[in-house]
């Protein structure tokens, strides 16, 4: 299967070109030129368009380190000024390739948290045994090679509200590719769907540029996109509490066209909201027999309820580690 993606340094790739033998085995090197100066290196040719697709090989393991934080304020009725919360997060992923299906084009992954540490306003931030029990948890990933998510199953004995696996991850943030070559300049569509949360994004996707590369390039893809959160539609959301408000996003994938992989991608996201949740219950005194018949309750009456309000900046790197199994060219 194909697969896309990762940031490399124009200059790195310059200098491994640059490195590398220029003739063929047994040939003679050639001369140099008069004055005793340095041969200029050829630089490739500069790819006009790229078929986008992810590549996988049964038994390949795929490492990414990701770094996000996330900056966010709720503004609670009652409380003097808003409450800031301030999250930083540090992990690596590990992706092992189960099986290829050359048949369909599409690769089962295994997706797992290897390691991951988190500090909440700059102190140590413990995890509780459910995040623990989902962090050692893996997800069950059938993946298209253009990127479309066909089925994820995450194997854990928990679940988080409004988390869907099929929905939310690092293959659904970037979209499904396009059938056709794009080149510079090109546009494409996707729609991410979180449907817990009853949250539809847009996202915008364009081809900015290809660098040559040894084997082939590194296409940049940039991305933009935003949405709605409505609760009337969300699938997984606490009984009586109602979500609505709005995201953006913006970021960049660096796609390795040859490996069919993602060596890097970044986003960048704001999200407004407000939040209604049912009023506390007041507390209940001793029960005591009753001398009269209770009112019926008023079914129109309004359930009380408390308005929140929540901003919030997140950003999010994500770097593939190097050291891992290489994809076969052509294997899917």
């Amino acid at each position: 299967m194909k697969v896309r993606y990762t940031p490399l340094l124009a200059a790195a790739l310059l200098f491994g070109a640059a490195s590398a033998p220029l003739h063929a085995q047994g040939d003679a090197a050639p001369p140099a030129p008069p004055g005793g100066g340095v041969l200029d290196r050829p630089i490739p040719p500069t790819p006009t368009d790229a078929l986008l697709r992810y590549k996988f090989t049964a038994g390949q393991v795929l490492r990414f380190n990701n770094v996000s934080d996330v900056n966010m304020t709720i503004t609670i009725p009652g409380q003097p000024k808003p409450i800031p919360l301030s999250q930083h997060i540090e992990g690596v992923m590990r992706q092992t390739v189960q099986s290829v299906d050359p048949v369909n084009n599409t690769a089962t992954l295994t997706v797992k948290i290897e390691s991951i540490a988190m500090t909440m306003n700059g102190q140590p931030m413990s995890q509780s045994d459910m995040q623990k029990a989902q962090a050692a948890a893996d997800t069950t990933l059938v993946l298209s090679e253009l990127g479309k998510v066909i089925s994820a199953k995450l194997n854990s004995p928990s679940s988080t509200y409004g988390f869907d696996p099929k929905q939310m991850g690092m293959y659904q943030q970037n979209g499904v590719f396009p059938i056709r070559a794009v080149k510079p300049g090109d546009t494409w569509t996707s729609t991410i769907a979180m449907s817990g949360v009853g949250a539809n994004i847009t996202s915008n996707f364009q081809l900015t540029q290809l660098t040559p590369s040894v084997g082939g390039a590194i296409a940049l893809i940039k991305q933009t996109g935003g949405g709605v959160i409505n609760s009337k539609t969300a699938t997984a959301m606490p009984s009586g509490v109602k979500l609505n408000g709005k995201i953006t996003m913006s970021g960049e994938v660096q796609f390795d066209v040859a490996a069919g992989q993602v060596k890097s991608q970044s986003v960048a996201a704001q999200f407004d909201a407000t939040v209604n949740t049912p009023a506390a219950p007041q507390p209940m005194g001793k029960t005591v027999a009753l001398k009269k018949k209770a009112p019926a309750a008023n079914p129109k009456a309004p359930t009380a309820t408390m308005s929140s309000k929540i901003h919030m900046d997140m950003t999010s790197t994500m770097t593939r580690l190097e050291g891992d199994t290489p994809a076969t060219p052509g294997a899917m």
